[in-house]
């Protein structure tokens, strides 16, 4: 049955955290989906059918995914809080993958051990 595109991001962050309070992790996450594309083993989601690679997202809608995991009902439940967060923490993308390369291969390396994930690609031209 197709998955909803947000829905999809959300179980997979969701099932690969390590800490669901950790805004650090999150951002990280947020990085990751902005800036990768992430390529199917089967075409599952709602939004894109047949297709087997799910495009990078926009900034606002990794920030509107990241609000909905977190866990507690205060600021951080709002896409705006994420969006000033990664403004804030990364500023350019671009420069934000080469600095944090070892924490962007770490979750590469989470979402390939997983049943939907065939492989994970930089979308990001450097």
């Amino acid at each position: 049955m197709p998955t909803p595109l947000k829905q999809f991001y959300s179980t997979l962050i969701r099932e690969n955290l390590r800490d669901a309070r950790d805004e650090e992790e999150l951002l990280f996450w947020m990085l990751l989906i902005h800036t990768h594309k992430i390529h199917l083993r089967a075409a599952v989601i709602e939004d894109f059918p047949g297709k087997l690679v799910v495009p990078s997202a926009t900034q606002r809608y990794a920030a509107d995914v990241l609000s909905d995991l977190w866990p507690e009902p205060d600021q951080r439940r709002s896409a705006n809080y994420w969006y000033r967060r990664f403004q804030t923490q990364f500023g350019d993308p671009k420069k934000a993958v080469l600095t944090h390369k070892a924490q962007l291969d770490d979750l590469v390396t989470r979402l390939q051990a997983t049943e939907q994930v065939a492989t994970v690609q930089q979308d990001i031209a450097l």
